[in-house]
């Protein structure tokens, strides 16, 4: 019996096995969209653990913003104006209690004796420029202050670090942009953007108590008194207040805020899709939804739309929908264009599905898999074939399509700038014909270690990280080359500085190149490929 049991164990686990390689198979597919590939399919199977050190990876969701020091502030009447306008928001909205207000000597001692954990951290603020990259004129172009948590000092009632759940958030990544473009540029759809309001402080803080000090000079009127000269003296030492809201900066305000945007887009028919986080689709309504922490764009039916918008707008403050433009740093332009039918003019004709090979048997029949390797053969050559007969003969018939243009010319603009302002380069140097951006290698093999060390190693990595981002989400012809030299930065030769001058001058002189896309079929006529 054992050994029965044993030999049933080793049936079922296979099957098992099976079953789970078909669904990643299965799940693991790619819809051609323009001249780029977008992952649309995941995994079928839900995971049930979320590991630390995933076995996959993502990419980075990374933005850069030019900061304005606080004394830069005080002489720039727009930059004092943001940060005072949003400390009145948060005021507004409630973020912390001020009238809690006790001294944080008395808090740790009452948590001491109770044994109630606390922590304690303080609130700063900021000021960055949004799209610094622009003129000045650019109404896009603006200073934003933002009061945020110092998440790197928290510490407990005895004055230890603190220690969080480190649950850690999931935004959308650049993959679920591009899928969402797609996706609205169907015929008959269309895509729209908005952003969340003050996003983390629509929710309310949970976990450990947390107090936290005001700046000196944001302390509110109560906490002061005034003698008879008429000025104004603090009444308290250390003075803290209950925060109540998941300001930014808290370690765990973006998985709150994560979760309180899911429950509600649940609440109102969105669904998740497995294994993509911060991706919704609405079944009834036709409509795809990413979450960019405060950034929500939203693809569909252009008939769908507002109601999209307004089961969204139940649960999460927004500013209003507008037509896509510009998402996390990058413009998108939907445009027209008149194509052949079924065209791709930069990689040659799109070809049609090759023929279906045998299907697999059901169970209980036979499988010939000699016979199925040579209908899959045929079907290879066949789509070969085919391949080969559109490129060579493109359909005089012609259609009329939209077009995604990612322009992120602006933005490489001034990755030239700053390479300029940091390497000394001058104009001339920069206008050297660069045809490509790789620097030919006279010996495919030599030892770097031999060679002098480079100028620009104490910059490098601010350079090459500003073009790596915009490599990443519409110039794939840079990725290969920041990845190369990113590797070099701790070992930085003289030839890694004529590689990454090499770099920047082909960026200098293509700076017009950008990447575009299109739909150009009807939905029921789209295929994964």
């Amino acid at each position: 019996q054992s050994t029965t049991l044993v030999e049933a164990g080793r049936v079922l686990l296979m099957e098992m096995t099976k079953q789970s390689v078909r669904k990643i198979m299965d799940g693991n597919t790619t819809k051609r969209v323009g001249h780029h590939n977008s992952l649309i399919g995941s995994p079928s199977f839900v995971q049930t653990h979320r590991d630390r050190i995933p076995d996959q990876s993502y990419p980075f969701n990374l933005l850069v913003a030019e900061p304005v020091t606080r004394a830069q502030r005080a002489k720039i009447p727009k930059a004092q104006a943001a940060c005072d306008e949003e400390w009145t928001k948060l005021i507004k909205r409630e973020t912390w209690d001020p009238y809690s207000v006790k001294e944080w000597n008395f808090v740790a001692t009452r948590s001491r004796q109770t044994g109630v954990k606390v922590h304690v951290a303080k609130i700063f603020e900021i000021c960055v420029v949004q799209g610094a990259e622009l003129e000045d004129t650019d109404p896009r172009k603006k200073y934003t202050g933002r009061a945020v948590l110092d998440g790197s000092w928290v510490k407990d009632e005895n004055y230890d670090v603190a220690l969080f759940n480190e649950m850690g958030s999931s935004p959308a990544n650049m993959q679920a942009g591009k899928v969402v473009d797609a996706y609205g540029l169907q015929d008959g759809y269309d895509i729209q953007q908005a952003d969340a309001e003050a996003a983390y402080t629509q929710c309310e803080l949970k976990g450990t108590e947390t107090w936290v000090r005001l700046p000196d000079d944001r302390w509110p009127d109560e906490w002061y008194t005034i003698d008879r000269n008429g000025n104004k003296h603090g009444k308290y030492k250390d003075p803290v207040c209950r925060l109540r809201k998941a300001l930014y900066g808290h370690p765990d305000a973006g998985t709150y805020w994560e979760m309180h945007a899911e429950k509600h887009l649940k609440s109102v028919g969105f669904t998740t899709i497995p294994d993509w986080r911060s991706c919704f689709v609405h079944p009834a309504l036709k409509l795809y939804l990413i979450v960019y922490v405060d950034d929500f764009k939203l693809a569909g039916p252009t008939k769908n739309l507002q109601e999209g918008w307004k089961l969204i707008r139940k649960g999460i403050q927004t500013g209003d929908p507008e037509p896509v433009n510009r998402y996390l740093g990058c413009e998108h332009i939907v445009t027209e264009a008149t194509i052949p039918v079924g065209s791709n003019p930069p990689h040659g004709d799109i070809p049609k599905p090759p023929p279906k090979s045998k299907p697999i048997p059901k169970n209980g029949e036979e499988v010939d898999y000699a016979k199925l390797a040579q209908a899959r053969e045929a079907s290879e050559k066949a789509r070969r074939k085919i391949d080969y007969q559109r490129t060579d003969h493109p359909s005089a018939k012609r259609t009329k399509v939209k077009v995604m243009i990612y322009d992120m010319r602006s933005f490489f603009e001034s990755c030239v700038k700053v390479y300029m302002d940091l390497s000394g380069a001058t104009t001339n140097q920069i206008n050297k014909t660069a045809p490509t951006p790789f620097l030919t290698d006279k010996v495919k093999e030599y030892d770097d270690s031999q060679e002098p060390a480079g100028v620009l190693q104490p910059k490098a990595s601010k350079i090459i990280m500003k073009v790596l981002y915009g490599a990443r989400m519409a110039r794939y012809d840079l990725l290969h080359v920041c990845q190369a030299l990113a590797c070099k930065v701790t070992k930085w030769t003289k030839t890694c500085d004529q590689r990454l001058h090499r770099l920047m001058a082909y960026i200098h002189q293509s700076i017009d190149l950008t990447m575009y896309g299109w739909i150009g079929d009807q939905a029921q006529d789209l295929r994964l490929w």
